[in-house]
């Protein structure tokens, strides 16, 4: 890449390319978050420093940073996927047991209960069920 010392773009208008040039950010180890300008295709190794040389201290920290950002921003996705993961075995266990309880009141009920017992409690399921949002 070619470098010039300014550190403003006032003077040029077009890259090596004969494009206006774009405001980029350095992420190399050497100039952490400077910004410079850049062929807007990439197409020329025009380089033109927007912003002054980065000190020693933020060339040892800012890398640092980003591996810290990007190790945070994984464990969030591994979160958020086991988030959606226990929703799901949360609310199939709530379906399970639900579909357990009905089976118990239809089929083994009606054994000890009267027919009035058995259409009132099934009244009360659906009631339930309705309530909850399941129906």
């Amino acid at each position: 890449m070619s470098s010039c010392s300014s550190s403003h773009y006032s003077t040029l208008s077009l890259c090596l390319c004969g494009l206006s040039p774009v405001l980029r950010t350095s992420w190399t180890d050497a100039n952490p978050g400077r910004r410079f300008w850049g062929c807007s295709q990439r197409g020329c190794n025009f380089h033109l420093w927007h912003d002054p040389a980065v000190g020693d201290r933020a060339k040892n920290i800012i890398p640092g940073l980003l591996k810290r950002i990007q190790r945070l921003e994984d464990e969030i996705k591994r979160c958020r996927k086991k988030e959606k993961m226990l929703q799901s075995m949360l609310i199939g266990t709530f379906v399970v047991i639900s579909v357990l309880v009905l089976c118990l009141l239809l089929f083994f009920i009606p054994c000890y209960c009267s027919w009035f017992n058995v259409m009132t409690t099934l009244r009360l399921i659906c009631y339930v069920l309705v309530s909850f949002g399941f129906v």
